[in-house]
Formats: structure tokens, C-alpha cells, sequence
């Protein structure tokens, strides 16, 4: 029969590890936005800048030049937010790993390490911590 303790250490662990993979499906929900804004928003851009190089109206010409400053904008206003939120997970995350290694030097247990090492963790936050950053800059280079 288990410890006490012991299975208290493993449903404390469980418990982690499920916060933990909620903010990792939260950050590939987020990066799936991104990519799917972005996609949007330059197929935008490009409809915009590939209109007619004769305009029917001043309106149309007024209109067209307004979008090329706004559709950058929008792209930008995107990253930022979805990079927000991708930092926020990425800081729950951690103070998660942080809270669990505090509560496994009190109590070791022989549970698997939660979301691998410091490198595969790094790597694997590679895209949704540049992507966004990237699509910024390229929208600033737009505008």
C-alpha cells in the first residue's frame, strides 16, 4: 500500500501537470490565431495594394490608402496581443514547474519529469515566442 504522502505527492503532480498542459494547448491555440490572422491580414494587404491602378473615385483612392496603413496596424495590434498571451502561459508555466520542484525537494517522488528538459522546452517555445515578434516587424517594415 502506498504512503500517504506519496499519493499525495503524485495527485499534487497530476494536478500540475494537467495546469501545465491547459497553458501549453492555450499557447498552440494562440499561435494558431497568429497564423491565421496574419494569413488573413497580408491576403488583405496584398488585395489592397494589387487594386486597380486607375481608381473610379477619390473616395476608392482615400479608401484604399487608409487600408494600407490600417491592415499593417491591425497586423501589429494582433502580434502584440498574441504574443501577450503566449508570454502570459509561458510565465504560468513556469511558476507551475517552479511550484512543483519546491513541492518534490520537500517530498521526492518518483514521478517523470513535467514537459522535459530546460533545452526541449526552449525550443519547442522557439515559434511561439518569435513568431509574433517576426510578423511585427514585418508589418512595421509595411507601413
Amino acid at each position: 500500500m502506498d504512503h500517504p504522502s506519496r499519493s499525495e505527492d503524485s495527485a499534487y503532480c497530476e494536478i500540475v501537470r494537467r495546469q501545465i498542459e491547459h497553458e501549453d494547448s492555450l499557447v498552440v491555440n494562440r499561435l494558431s490565431w497568429l497564423m491565421g490572422s496574419q494569413a488573413f491580414l497580408f491576403t488583405a494587404y496584398a488585395i489592397v495594394v494589387n487594386g486597380p491602378v486607375i481608381p473610379r473615385s477619390t473616395v476608392f483612392t482615400t479608401k484604399q490608402d487608409h487600408l494600407l496603413s490600417v491592415v499593417p496596424f491591425l497586423g501589429i495590434v494582433c502580434c502584440v496581443l498574441i504574443h501577450a498571451g503566449i508570454v502570459a502561459a509561458s510565465l504560468a508555466m513556469h511558476r507551475l514547474r517552479a511550484d512543483l520542484a519546491g513541492q518534490i525537494s520537500k517530498s521526492p517522488t518518483q514521478n517523470p519529469p513535467i514537459q522535459g528538459t530546460p533545452m526541449t522546452r526552449a525550443l519547442g517555445m522557439a515559434a511561439p515566442w518569435f513568431l509574433p515578434p517576426l510578423f511585427c516587424i514585418a508589418w512595421i517594415y509595411l507601413l
